[in-house]
């Protein structure tokens, strides 16, 4: 890659500042040649190798996660399960239960109805036998003599 197509879109104003950069672009390019190239290789080989290892460990740590959730999603899926099962038999319950007080409960208006009605007829024969004595009384009852 030439130093002209990186700094392309700059516009150079002076005839100096495109020697400057001519002598840099010469001094990095002469730098760089001087570096064994096989030197060079193995410094990227190296450099991709510690790029390569960092992502297996991710990738490794991913997929640790990867399973750690699996086995959340299936340990919830279970106990969500077992929360329906449980919900299914409350509600059969509480059904039975609401059923059972509603027939108890016209049992007991039954059984407080007839009390009323045994309760009403006990009245009504006193109040009767109350006036058949006063009746009697009343028959009974001598004038007194002057």
């Amino acid at each position: 890659m030439n130093i002209d197509d990186i700094y392309a879109d700059i516009i150079i104003e002076s005839d100096n500042d495109q020697e400057n950069e001519n002598k840099q672009s010469n001094e990095n390019s002469q730098s760089s040649l001087k570096e064994d190239p096989h030197q060079l290789l193995l410094n990227k080989i190296k450099e991709l190798e510690e790029i390569n290892e960092n992502n297996l460990k991710e990738i490794s740590n991913l997929n640790k996660k990867i399973d750690s959730k699996d086995n959340e999603i299936e340990t919830l899926s279970k106990q969500n399960e077992q929360t329906k099962k449980v919900n299914e038999i409350l509600l059969k319950n509480i059904s039975c239960l609401f059923k059972t007080s509603l027939l108890e409960i016209q049992r007991k208006e039954k059984e407080i109805n007839s009390l009323r009605d045994e309760l009403a007829n006990n009245n009504n024969k006193k109040v009767q036998s109350s006036n058949s004595a006063n009746n009697r009384q009343y028959l009974n009852y001598e004038m007194p003599k002057k």
